[in-house]
This record gives C-alpha cells, structure tokens and sequence, in this order.
C-alpha cells in the first residue's frame, strides 16, 4: 500500500490496518484510524519464492491539493496468507519504505505526424527527474480510439512487434537523451526506425510497469496521423499504350503539391 504521510510516531501497522487503509473512515476501529488512508495498493501477480526484494506495482491516484506539498511516499507491504497474527507489515515501523514523487510523461495528449511507409522516430517527453530505466519503458501504436489495455500492435505498424495480446509486452525498450539549456533540461524516450504502411490516424500507447511479457498499465500518450496515399503499396492502376489516362489516389494529407512519376 502507498501512502503520502507516515503513521503516528511509534505505531507499528498490522496487517489489518493495511488491508483497510482505503475504507471510509467511519467503518475503521479506533486503531485503524491512526493509520493514514491509502492512496494505492498492489498485489503481485508473481509467486514470490525467494528471500529479498520482489517487484510490486501499485497504482496510486493522488489528490491534487495533495500532490501540491507531499513529496515522498510511504510504502508497506504484508503477506496475503501466512499472517495469522496479523504482524507481518514491512516495514515494521511507523515510517515504511520512502521513495520520493518525481514527474512522469511530460503529456499525455501529444501529437506526432509522419508519411505512410516513412521510417521516423517517435519521440515521447518525460520529466527530467522521472527515474524509470529506458528498459522499462514500451511503447505501441493501435487503431485510433481504441483502448490500449485490449487492442494489440496495428499491422501496419513496422518496427515495433508485440505479444499478440491487448496486455502483451512490446520491444524494442527507447533510447532515453537528457539535455539541458538555458531552458531548463528534459529528457526522451526514442523509438527509432518506426514506418506505418497505411494512411491514418492512430493512438500511441505507453506502459513502463510490468510483470514479466504482460503490461500492468498501457495508457494513452497521443496521437499518431499518417499522411500518405491509401493503400500505399498496393495500388494497381491500367492504361492503354499512347492514350491519355487519368489517376486517381485518394489519401490523407494530399495536396496540388504533390507529384506521382
């Protein structure tokens, strides 16, 4: 469970005061009361079979006023089975493992633009002081208006491959660049070598948080619109020798600009 303050000074937390951090106040015992409310839990979808650190993901969803001032939070974690005494909290203290709240995706409405059968890069703007691994980090392009948790990789999609899965992992991992100026500094996630093959708009998808080839969380992080002609390299077109011959392509992003040969 994650929390933004700490519990009262020597309070140790019991298994019971985790399990209903998020219930309204009202339905708590006087001693839950003193454990301060949940912002997020997480449960591990992993057998945890060794001694030592494990991998848990938890959502949190944090009030604005509160995000305002907090800047750490504080994590507990306890055994679902094996307590029958309710003291298995870890930490066994009033303070629980802190870990500092950074920035994440800079946005979540971004709006990339490439050519249909183009290589291009996709590049996503994350805090500078968002500490996630480049290895972590995923990203995959779906049919727009889609949802990211239930729709896998559109196979138009060239340079990304995915589980076949809407949940499935997706390689490769970004490049991530840090740069800094008199501006400031900010970091990306770069996904090189990226090609559509159709002429469309699409949504992109993010996810950093996983247990083993499944993603915990894809969400979106913008749009993708692919100018082009449709059906782009598939087109057949017929023409008698010395006859003059009209061409029709129908697209996305066309202008009077533009030329065939």
């Amino acid at each position: 469970v994650a929390t933004t303050r700490a519990a009262p000074e020597d309070f140790i937390p019991m298994k019971s005061d985790l399990e209903n951090c998020t219930l309204d106040i009202e339905l708590l015992s006087d001693r839950q009361k003193f454990f301060p409310r949940c912002w997020g839990t997480g449960t591990t979808v992993e057998a945890v079979i060794e001694q030592g650190p494990n991998v848990v993901h938890v959502p949190v969803h944090i009030p604005e006023v509160t995000l305002e001032t907090a800047e750490y939070l504080h994590v507990w974690c306890y055994p679902r089975n094996e307590c029958s005494n309710g003291r298995c909290v870890m930490p066994s203290n009033n303070i629980g493992l802190t870990m500092p709240i950074t920035g994440g995706l800079i946005s979540t409405t971004n709006n990339w633009a490439s050519v249909v059968s183009t290589s291009f890069s996709l590049r996503l703007p994350v805090a500078s002081d968002y500490d996630v691994d480049a290895s972590w980090a995923r990203a995959k392009i779906i049919t727009f208006n889609s949802a990211c948790d239930s729709t896998q990789l559109h196979p138009s999609v060239i340079g990304l491959t995915c589980l076949e899965s809407g949940v499935g992992k997706c390689e490769p991992a970004p490049v991530a660049t840090l740069s800094s100026g008199s501006w400031g500094s900010g970091r990306e996630l770069i996904w090189s070598g990226i090609a559509v093959n159709r002429a469309d708009k699409f949504h992109v998808c993010y996810c950093d948080r996983h247990y083993a080839a499944t993603c915990m969380a894809w969400v979106k992080v913008g749009v993708l619109s692919v100018s082009g002609p449709q059906g782009s390299g598939s087109l057949r077109f017929v023409a008698n020798p010395a006859q003059p011959t009209t061409i029709s392509i129908q697209g996305i992003g066309l202008a009077t600009e533009d030329r065939i040969r």
